[in-house]
């Protein structure tokens, strides 16, 4: 994912009914943005003509609402054996293996109700969020396209294409399918409405526009949001002495150079829990200055960029900027990201305290301890 100067803050169905339907839904968030993995009774696809298979299948969904996922997968499992071609079975066992951390097990499961169901909109919602999950958001996009052919008029699709496309940083794309989002979401006057917003404050955001950030995720407020807290505080704050700072060509990027490096300096050497108004414009001025900078491009690369710490992330942005900085302009990719890595690293080693514990974070930490 390439994106320049970007802190990830840290966010259906239908079928032929025979049984009566009964759905529910369980809450995916990743990066912000929340996502719902559903799972069904019998009904959703003509079920299965089998008995035993159908009452396998109710002590299977019975030991999975009790959260006794071993023998959920025992009894679904079953349950197939007696019908291979039991959609809801694989659809529901995808499902399972989602919230068991088996995110290879429950693709291959949703593949297979598609297979047998390729018009099921639930199975090509429920493997595009794992994909999304997997970080393999190419996956996602094809899967959300898909739903859409499906369904038009299915904000689902809409709404999962747009965050996909946002977290490959393609915002013009994600822009426009966010605006049917939301579009979708009013027509239809949805309670999902505040998300749409978000996602639409969300995608503004991270492309640079902070104004028609600050717009949506006060509408996503208005209907009910709640924004994530320090997302909050940057967008609805003032950062005073950042208000006259003029970004816009060559010469004022470069001008404001040498207040980059100090406030970096500033930033990596000053512990988090002190003076957190200082460190909070400090950053406001870093992320407008490295999104819009013509001379330094930060490449972030899944796999070894922090995204699941915000403030380790600025260090790794730091880190990639100072270098780059420092060495004429470089854009050698590798010794940036190097840079950017053992910035990320040092910060977090430092304040580990007040960041807790980080799993991004423990595994560049071991990446590097084998490297060196």
């Amino acid at each position: 994912m390439k994106l320049k100067g970007i802190i990830t803050i840290g966010i259906l169905m239908i079928g032929a009914i025979i049984y009566a339907q009964e759905i529910k839904k369980d809450t995916v968030q990743k990066d912000g943005i929340k996502n719902n993995i559903s799972t069904t009774k019998t009904g959703m696809y003509k079920g299965t003509k089998s008995k035993n298979a159908k009452a396998l299948f109710q002590k299977a969904l019975k030991f999975s609402e009790k959260q006794d996922f071993q023998n959920a997968e025992k009894y679904y499992l079953e349950a197939l054996r007696e019908d291979p071609k039991f959609v809801e079975a694989y659809d529901n066992l995808g499902r399972l293996y989602r919230r068991i951390g088996k995110y290879d097990k429950a693709i291959s499961n949703y593949k297979k109700s598609i297979e047998l169901y390729p018009n099921g909109i639930m199975a090509h919602q429920n493997i595009a969020v794992v994909y999304g999950i997997k970080e393999e958001y190419e996956n996602a996009i094809n899967e959300y396209k898909e739903i859409i052919k499906l369904s038009p008029d299915n904000p689902e699709g809409y709404f999962g294409l747009a965050n996909s496309y946002m977290m490959v940083s393609k915002f013009d794309l994600a822009l426009k399918n966010a605006e049917k989002t939301v579009e979708i979401y009013k027509q239809t006057d949805s309670h999902y409405l505040n998300e749409g917003y978000y996602l639409t404050g969300l995608i503004y955001y991270y492309s640079g526009n902070t104004e028609k950030a600050k717009e949506n995720l006060l509408l996503a407020k208005e209907n009910g949001a709640n924004i994530d807290p320090n997302l909050e505080n940057e967008i609805f704050s003032n950062h005073s002495d950042n208000d006259n700072i003029q970004l816009k060509t060559k010469e004022d990027y470069a001008k404001y150079e040498s207040k980059v490096i100090e406030d970096i300096n500033w930033i990596m050497n000053t512990p988090l829990k002190k003076d957190s108004q200082t460190r909070k414009e400090k950053s406001a001025f870093l992320i407008k200055w490295m999104s819009g900078s013509p001379t330094v491009s930060i490449e972030l690369v899944s796999g070894i960029v922090p995204l699941g710490c915000a403030d380790c992330l600025m260090s790794f942005m730091s880190g990639w900027t100072k270098y780059s900085l420092e060495n004429d302009y470089s854009d050698n990719k590798v010794n940036c990201a190097i840079a950017g890595v053992e910035y990320a690293i040092e910060f977090y080693e430092n304040n580990k305290s007040e960041l807790g514990k980080n799993s991004d974070m423990e595994k560049l930490i071991k990446q590097q301890k084998r490297e060196n």
